[in-house]
This record gives structure tokens, C-alpha cells and sequence, in this order.
């Protein structure tokens, strides 16, 4: 592909995240300090080594609802190209991108309430290539792919602050797809309305006779809303693209003043159709305006500034009582999905994180009571990690640091 940067990943630390980000985003947020999430890394995936889910399935039991832009974007690739035409052409989008057929999404909400996730074969993302197990439109994935960690560096405050990223990222991607199909000549609004229209009957709105995950859209759902581009989506989706394409310095404010709509009643009536035995396990609707972008973008700042904040000269920090740090033993399937050399314990003989030789030696310190301030950072165990305050920062969020 060209060195256009809509179709080259935006780096923000050791995260590859979609080209598109560069646009969508405000611009500041090329800036943002993001957690590394050493855990979650999908060459070597961690649930894998614990044996949480299937090697063929990871965390990808998953079909993801891409926004129309993303699939012309994918479209226009010469390496995701084939993968997404073949997604497309077998009935699972419609104008506002990729998005899962009842019947499918049945499955996927039942595999939730019975706590199979990673672990059914049928499920498996369409774009999972099955030789290495990689994402293949990996530059076009979705907010939700591209925000998702199985484990965080920093506990619960990293999982908030990748949830006011998606926030943030969800709620454009969704405006700027409405956005884009009324430049290419569909209607959001009018989309939206013929959805609601076909509230009545969930059940005619997925192709094929029975329950399966290879259920796209029925002939009447796509004749209703494809109208005129029925049969010619691709084309639609390149449109869209285009559209993204001609407008990419104005997407942040375009996603900002896009009226942001959704069928209401086409998402109460897909809950309602659900069995009431796994209704729990989706997502619930939710009504009302959306909170505007400005808002989410002032609340992810926020996230990362809690993120990284350090108590400096403010007071003394220890090891949390009761905390230890040992040789990792690797002697059972957890301590041996690590590598690293040590890991640090609680007095119960939990887990709480595994380090290296230099995190190690720089936790000891902390034995004793100590003030984090210049000449905390000047000791030769401090000046060893190659990320001082980023450590600390991960050791008071996960609470092996405490103040005292």
C-alpha cells in the first residue's frame, strides 16, 4: 500500500493503532500516554498460555461491528482487500458497516452467559487468519478491537482509562459512519427509521433456517436497506471511504457536529427477542443524547493524567504489607506463562506481578519507607529501569506501592 497515512498505523508507544486515528482523533491525542500492556500481546497471546481460551480462537470469538468508512478503507488495500470482499459479499453489512445478524449475535450473547468466550471455533472473528493467527485487517479494526487488553499494567485504572479511549473513539467512528453514508448518497436518517420498520420481526432478518454464526443479513433485510446499492456494497463502502479520505483534516469536527442517531427501537426489540435465560449477558440499550465528544476527550485526559499521577515530595511510599518479592518458580501453568525472573507476592502467596532484575532490586528499595522525589530517582536502582516513573506509577496502581 502507498505511504498514506490512513493506511499506516498510528504509533503511540508499543501501540499500533489504526491510521485513521491520526484524523479522527483530536490532535493533541498523538501525545497521549498510553499503559504498554506488556501482557496483551497478540504474537504471544497470554489467555492462550494460561489456557483461558482456544489457540484458534483467542480473544476473537468476536464479529466486529466496522464502520463503513473502515471496510472502503480495508477495500482499498490490496492486502485486506479479498478477506473484507468476502465478508461483504456473503451478507453480513449493511450501510453502516459490518454489523452481526440477529441470529449470530444470538450465539455470541449466549456464548457470554455460559462463559465460552475464546473458546468457540464458530464464533472466531471472519478476519482471525487461521496460519498465524494474526488480525488481517489489523490497520482497519474497530474501536472495541483496538482498545481491548486481556490484562492491564495498571489493574482496574489502566481497564478505565482504555474505556474512555473507546468511548471516545466509539462515538466518532459511529457519527463520522453516519456522516459518510449521507455523502455517499443513503440516508442516515432514513436508514435508521427502515431498521426500526423492521423491529416487528427479528426473526426474518437473518439468512438460512436454525441458529448459526454464518447467518448474515436475510434477502428482506438487505433489500430494504441496501435500496439501490444491493449488489453493489463494495462500491458503496469505497464511497464512503472517499468521502473520509477528501474530508480527513475536518474528521474530528465533522464526527463533533454529526447528529449522532440510532434505532432505538431495533435495538430495544433485538434485546427482547434474546431468551430471557442469556438477556443479561448483552449489553443493554441505551436511550437519551450521547455525552459530546469534547466532553469524552476531556475525560480520557483526565484517565491518563490519574494514570501517571506520583505522590512526589508529598509523602513516604512502601511495599504494600504483606508483600514480598521471591524467584518466580515457574512451577505451575500461571508462573510459566511469564518470563520474567522474579514476581512479587502477597502473604497469602498470590500473584500480584512479575518483574525483572532491575524491577525487582528497584522494589526493594521500598522495604523501607521511602520519599519519591529526585534523590528517590537518582539511586542506582532507580536509574536501572528503563521506565522509572512508569513502574512506579503501575506499582501504586495495582497497590504493591503504597503511601504510609
Amino acid at each position: 500500500m502507498t505511504d498514506d497515512p490512513l493506511f499506516t498505523a498510528l504509533r503511540l508507544g508499543n501501540h499500533a493503532l489504526p491510521g485513521i486515528w491520526r484524523y479522527l482523533l483530536p490532535r493533541d491525542a498523538q501525545w497521549l500516554l498510553l499503559p504498554a500492556e506488556r501482557l496483551a500481546s497478540c504474537e504471544r497471546c497470554y489467555w492462550v498460555r494460561l489456557g483461558k481460551c482456544r489457540e484458534d480462537c483467542r480473544c476473537c470469538t468476536y464479529f466486529p461491528q466496522l464502520p463503513n468508512y473502515l471496510v472502503g478503507l480495508a477495500l482499498k488495500d490490496p492486502a485486506s482487500r479479498d478477506a473484507m470482499r468476502g465478508v461483504v459479499e456473503t451478507g453480513h453489512a449493511l450501510p453502516e458497516g459490518l454489523l452481526a445478524a440477529p441470529r449470530h449475535f444470538r450465539l455470541a450473547v449466549q456464548s457470554h452467559a455460559e462463559d465460552r468466550f475464546g473458546e468457540d471455533p464458530e464464533l472466531v472473528c471472519p478476519f482471525l487468519r487461521q496460519d498465524d493467527y494474526l488480525c488481517g485487517i489489523h490497520a482497519y479494526r474497530n474501536s472495541i478491537c483496538a482498545t481491548f487488553f486481556c490484562e492491564h499494567d495498571h489493574s482496574d485504572a489502566g481497564a478505565a482509562l482504555w474505556q474512555a479511549l473507546q468511548a471516545l473513539t466509539g462515538h466518532a467512528e459511529t457519527a463520522l459512519a453516519q456522516w459518510a453514508m449521507d455523502q455517499a448518497g443513503v440516508s442516515s436518517a432514513d436508514y435508521l427509521a427502515q431498521m426500526n420498520n423492521l423491529a416487528d420481526d427479528i426473526d426474518a432478518l437473518s439468512d438460512g433456517d436454525g441458529l448459526s454464526a454464518q447467518s448474515g443479513w436475510s434477502p428482506l433485510a438487505r433489500d430494504t436497506l441496501w435500496g439501490r446499492w444491493l449488489g453493489q456494497e463494495c462500491a458503496f463502502f469505497e464511497a464512503c471511504a472517499d468521502a473520509v479520505m477528501a474530508r480527513r483534516d475536518d474528521l474530528y469536527e465533522i464526527a463533533c457536529e454529526q447528529p449522532l442517531r440510532q434505532a432505538d427501537a431495533y435495538e430495544d426489540a433485538l434485546l427482547a427477542w434474546l431468551p430471557e435465560a442469556i438477556r443479561g449477558a448483552a449489553t443493554p440499550t441505551t436511550h437519551g443524547e450521547p455525552v459530546p465528544l469534547p466532553e469524552l476527550w476531556y475525560q480520557l485526559q483526565l484517565k491518563v493524567r490519574q494514570l501517571w499521577a506520583l505522590p512526589f515530595g508529598e509523602g513516604e511510599v512502601q511495599l504494600a504489607g504483606g508483600l514480598a518479592v521471591h524467584v518466580n518458580p515457574k512451577d505451575d501453568r500461571f508462573s510459566r506463562a511469564h518470563d520474567e525472573p522474579h514476581i512479587v507476592r502477597d502473604g497469602n502467596g498470590n500473584a500480584l506481578l512479575f518483574c525483572d532484575e532491575a524491577q525487582a532490586a528497584a522494589l526493594l528499595l521500598f522495604r523501607e519507607p521511602q520519599v519519591l522525589g529526585e534523590a528517590l530517582l537518582a539511586r542506582e536502582e532507580i536509574e536501572a529501569l528503563d521506565d522509572a516513573r512508569g513502574m512506579l506509577a503501575e506499582c501504586m496502581r495495582r497497590g504493591i506501592l503504597v503511601e504510609c
